[in-house]
């Protein structure tokens, strides 16, 4: 699904146990995934970071959001991660 500029897979994507992993406007790079909660229920994780590093080599998330996983849920993280891009465009490429 399209939130803005960038393209999201449907929520069945994340329900499967899948990762997305992107990237635009040069290093604005997020990650979005099913999160496995303590009481074993799940819930949509997205996490952003500044730079071509991967995931497993980055600490210094710059937004993390937690919704349910849900169409619902995707549907405001797609919505947050565009208003974020935009704001990081808007700043000169910083956060």
């Amino acid at each position: 699904m399209k939130y803005g500029f960038i393209d999201i897979p449907t929520i069945y994507f994340f329900e499967e146990k899948n990762i997305f992993t992107g990237s635009c406007l040069e290093n604005f790079s997020f990650r979005i995934f099913n999160k496995k909660l303590e009481d074993e229920s799940s819930e949509l994780c997205c996490v952003v970071w500044d730079g071509k590093a991967t995931y497993g080599d980055t600490t210094d998330f710059k937004l993390e959001l937690h919704e349910p996983l849900t169409q619902e849920g995707l549907d405001t993280v797609g919505n947050k991660l565009h208003e974020a891009a935009k704001q990081y465009a808007a700043n000169g490429y910083k956060f």
